[in-house]
């Protein structure tokens, strides 16, 4: 290494220029502090063209330039600074207005003139729902208009704080929704004005506009709306009540509620948004009855978690998983404990089928949902995360904490940290909370558990079990619920396992009959493929499937066919016809097959589930085979009990069913992922269940032995 000799001189002039520097202030970078809008936009829907007018005011430190970004589909017809004509530069949607030595701090003042064409396609019966927005920014058609926030509807400037002055003229009937409050709709000289104020927001604004009626009720000074068509108007009193009922359980849970209005909003494709004060569902999407209890209740809880509390998006995105945690599950905990149960294996179900392997990553980088197994990590991982977090600070302190967050995060960008805080205050160990935050969201990947060598003795009138609870590299620090059941009694061990092993004993007076590790499924962890039934989830997630057409179908079948594998995300299966199957090939590959076989080779291909799928079915009760024998559409998913982990399924239309039912119980089975069969009646599901998986290796059965 060499070192540098400076001189003496040199050296004390170089530290008196240092001096001189540190002594002057820093300077304060150039940035936006605020910004109103006045915008004014009319919307032709016969053209999808969009034309505005927006008086931007905004209040600016040390800014050499304003910086205003449109969508590319925009052009600016004016622009004036100050009330005068003003030069600017355009390139690629980002408008740079330079500003005179003498206007670069205060108050500045731009009108924008901009007119653009919005539209992007859009689904109108989309097979596949992995991506909520289905890559659709900005639409225009003759049912509406779609403007995701950031898509160019109006420039936009990046600033601390907005407020906004919104007016949106259209064809008469056509009225406008955004956030904030609502200053009025109207009808005047032939068309339609809706007007809406938001007065303070961190966010950018989205806009949405239909043949809306409006229905409206009260929570005290709350107004919770509807925006529904005219032919989903029946359907308003259910959501007002649902959504007021939402924000009541919030508020109560969490804290005020911190928007001026609520509102449901009909979009013409199929949607499931939340924004800062509304929810945006798709008109087939508010019909399904279960909706206002589930969908309505997770995009109400985001007015507290994703739009209230704001995500920090450079460190990984909560707000998915929590909401689903005081939303989805929630609901299930009120309802029973074995629903609660039943939803944390489904959870853990779906990460081993969907995400597990190639498709994980870790929670840290999850941002929005995308794909099958971004849901099972940002939303089903993440939730268990919430949970299992409130299983270790108990339950009080658990929700104190995301009050605190909420009181003191409301519209700033928070990020799992803030959370970790949250909880250390209410009294976590640091150490402790930060080991465990970084285990699961850092790694990719969930514990694999196994139980060793599990003892039972009895000495003398006493019965004692010992046993030790193992897992796999990388290690997690777990605490693992292990409950021992005897002839009279069921008693619970909380093991802490952080390494390869640990281990546990139990001492009774009752002759124990059975033990289970996690048996209600409180940890996050990866599933034995024994402990996994077969599900459609299986199909969607199956590595080489093949289709085929079976012998019994006629060809008109096939693009029935084709829907039913794009739907389940597999459109680049391998579609064969029967009398093409060569069984020793298909014995080796997951296999859809569409009707029964009637050859050989296809009966030789599927010989081994078929000759045990009678067994399967002696799960079903009476009523569900009866069922599934009046259904005129069956999906039946088995497990090859030859070859461990293949899948085999059936889906079996009557040919005396017209297509087009056919076709809408091929489309719809993708929403039945957690499910083994199915039975369907002229396109509406009549039965569904889950096949009992075989016995887990986390259990022991001491009666067997």
């Amino acid at each position: 290494m060499h070192t540098a000799f400076i001189p003496g001189k040199l050296l004390l002039a170089c530290l008196l220029v240092m001096a001189v520097m540190l002594s002057r202030p820093c300077p304060v970078p150039a940035q936006v502090l605020s910004v109103r809008h006045e915008i004014d936009v009319r919307l032709d829907l016969a053209t999808k063209t969009l034309r505005g007018r927006d008086v931007v005011t905004a209040q600016i430190r040390d800014a050499a330039e304003i910086v205003l970004h449109l969508g590319s589909k925009v052009s600016v017809t004016k622009l004036e600074l100050g009330g005068r004509p003003a030069s600017y530069k355009a390139e690629d949607g980002v408008l740079r207005v330079p500003l005179p030595a003498n206007a670069r701090t205060g108050d500045v003042r731009l009108a924008v003139e901009y007119a653009g064409r919005f539209d992007d396609p859009w689904p109108e019966n989309p097979h596949v729902f992995d991506n909520p927005g289905y890559g659709v920014g900005a639409t225009i058609t003759s049912d509406g208009a779609f403007f995701l926030a950031g898509s160019g509807w109006y420039p936009r400037l990046d600033a601390r704080e907005r407020s906004f002055l919104v007016t949106v003229r259209a064809p008469r009937g056509i009225y406008a929704v955004t956030s904030g409050s609502l200053i009025g709709h109207g009808d005047p000289e032939g068309e339609s004005v809706s007007k809406w104020i938001c007065a303070s927001t961190p966010e950018e604004l989205a806009l949405f506009a239909g043949p809306f009626i409006q229905e409206m009720r009260r929570i005290g000074q709350i107004p919770v709306y509807t925006y529904f068509y005219p032919d989903s108007v029946q359907f308003s009193p259910v959501y007002l009540e649902a959504a007021a009922r939402h924000l009541q359980f919030f508020s109560r849970l969490h804290g005020a509620y911190a928007f001026p209005k609520f509102a449901v909003v009909e979009n013409f494709f199929p949607t499931g948004y939340g924004f800062p004060s509304f929810t945006l569902l798709g008109s087939q999407v508010l019909r399904l009855p279960f909706i206002p209890e589930t969908s309505l209740r997770h995009e109400v809880a985001h007015c507290w978690w994703g739009n209230g509390v704001l995500v920090d998006s450079t460190g990984g995105n909560w707000s998915e998983g929590l909401t689903t945690y005081v939303a989805d599950y929630l609901a299930k905990e009120q309802v029973s404990a074995e629903e609660s149960v039943e939803y944390r294996r489904q959870i853990l179900r779906d990460y081993a089928l969907l995400a597990a392997g190639r498709e994980d990553f870790p929670l840290r980088r999850f941002s929005s949902r995308i794909s099958p197994a971004s849901r099972a990590v940002g939303y089903g991982k993440a939730m268990f995360v919430f949970h299992m977090a409130r299983r270790r600070v108990e339950n009080r302190a658990f929700w104190q904490a995301l009050r605190d967050v909420y009181a003191k995060r409301l519209f700033k960008p928070t990020s799992w940290e803030h959370f970790r805080d949250a909880f250390v205050a209410g009294g976590w160990d640091a150490a402790e909370a930060q080991d465990f935050f970084d285990q699961w969201l850092e790694r990719t990947g969930a514990p694999r558990l196994r139980l060793g060598k599990v003892g039972l003795e009895r000495m003398g009138a006493r019965w004692t079990v010992r046993g030790e609870l193992l897992q796999t590299e990388p290690y997690y620090d777990l605490h693992v619920p292990v409950r021992l059941q005897t002839t009279t009694f069921g008693e619970n061990q909380l093991v802490h396992l952080s390494g390869p092993r640990a281990a546990f004993s139990f001492s009774s007076l009752d002759q124990p009959v059975g033990l289970d590790v996690d048996p209600e499924a409180h940890v996050f962890r990866q599933l034995a493929p024994e402990e996994i039934p077969v599900t459609v989830n299986s199909i969607k997630s199956a590595k080489a499937l093949v289709a085929v057409l079976g012998g019994s179908m006629d060809e008109a079948y096939l693009p029935v066919l084709r829907l039913l594998l794009e739907s389940l995300g597999q459109g680049g299966a391998e579609i064969i016809r029967e009398k093409e199957v060569v069984a020793a090939a298909l014995a080796r590959r997951d296999v859809l097959f569409m009707g029964f076989p009637i050859t050989d080779k296809g009966r030789e291909a599927v010989a081994s589930v078929q000759r045990n799928n009678w067994q399967v079915l002696e799960q079903l009760s009476q009523q569900e085979t009866l069922a599934l024998a009046r259904s005129d559409a069956q999906l039946l998913a088995y497990a090859d009990p030859e070859r461990p982990g293949r899948v085999v399924a059936f889906f079996v239309p009557r040919p005396s069913i017209d297509m087009q039912a056919t076709e809408e119980a091929a489309r719809k089975i993708t929403h039945y992922g957690k499910y083994s069969y199915l039975g369907f009646e002229k396109g509406v599901n009549t039965v569904k269940g889950i096949w009992e998986p075989q016995d887990s290796p986390l259990s022991v059965d001491f009666e067997e032995e």
